[in-house]
């Protein structure tokens, strides 16, 4: 109760935080269920790599790149 003594109200800034630790965590285990040039593709995209970094990454062409890996991998990490 909030007159007792020791009774903290919620902290809406931990509770934002808790929620969104939640969201990194679920993120981090959907990247790790993606095959390997799929998961380097996304977290290359959600670390804000430039494209060209992340075409070398893969270590594909970059015709290769834009016509199967980029797609493949938004599709499927879309899909969980």
């Amino acid at each position: 109760m909030s007159g007792m003594p020791g009774f903290r109200e919620p902290n809406a800034a931990f509770e934002k935080y808790a929620e969104e630790s939640d969201t990194v965590h679920l993120t981090r285990q959907t990247i790790a269920t993606l095959d390997h040039p799929l998961t380097i593709e996304i977290k290359g995209l959600t670390a804000g790599d430039p494209e060209y970094r992340i075409v070398m990454d893969c270590g594909y062409s970059r015709s290769y790149y834009y016509s199967d890996i980029k797609p493949r991998a938004i599709r499927e990490f879309a899909d969980f």
